[in-house]
């Protein structure tokens, strides 16, 4: 990074401890635009109502300004199409399917475009305060939208 105050400029070299690799240190670029920061921000967020706005965030970003869906096509794509929403309903051998995957995306899924924000209380899992179950749903979404490499490349995933 270069820095200039009074006519001086100074390079500093960016390193942080690898994640990947605690032992090692790694070079990162210190500029980062306002998507890859939300992306950052998710990783460490270990709180349900934050989560939920970067993730709402992030699916507004991606799917609808850059990909050119609608709000309403997500949902369909996502939670109608059959092939996709047997991905997020579990069968329970003798018993009701579980529910929980479907009810959690279709609350990611209806704060999108939402000017209400998450605040509406019609479509939280209150008893929900599982972060992960919902990052969990989150990446079953871009991977139902096909968009598993992009989802991989942003939570610096390795390649499987």
């Amino acid at each position: 990074m270069i820095r200039k105050s009074d006519n001086i400029s100074t390079v500093k070299l960016c390193v942080r401890q690898s994640k990947d690799v605690p032992s090692e240190q790694e070079n990162y670029n210190p500029v980062q635009n306002s998507y890859a920061a939300l992306w950052e921000e998710l990783r460490d967020l270990q709180s349900t109502i934050p989560a939920l706005n970067v993730m709402r965030r992030i699916l507004e970003y991606y799917f609808l300004q850059l990909c050119g869906y609608e709000g309403s096509d997500l949902r369909e794509l996502v939670l109608e199409k059959k092939e996709n929403r047997d991905k997020f309903i579990k069968q329970v051998e003798g018993g009701q399917p579980d529910m929980t995957d479907y009810q959690l995306a279709s609350s990611l899924l209806a704060y999108i475009n939402n000017p209400n924000g998450i605040s509406d209380g019609l479509n939280y899992v209150e008893d929900c305060d599982d972060v992960e179950a919902y990052k969990k749903v989150f990446r079953m979404i871009f991977e139902a939208l096909g968009q598993s490499q992009h989802y991989n490349m942003m939570t610096n995933k390795a390649k499987s």
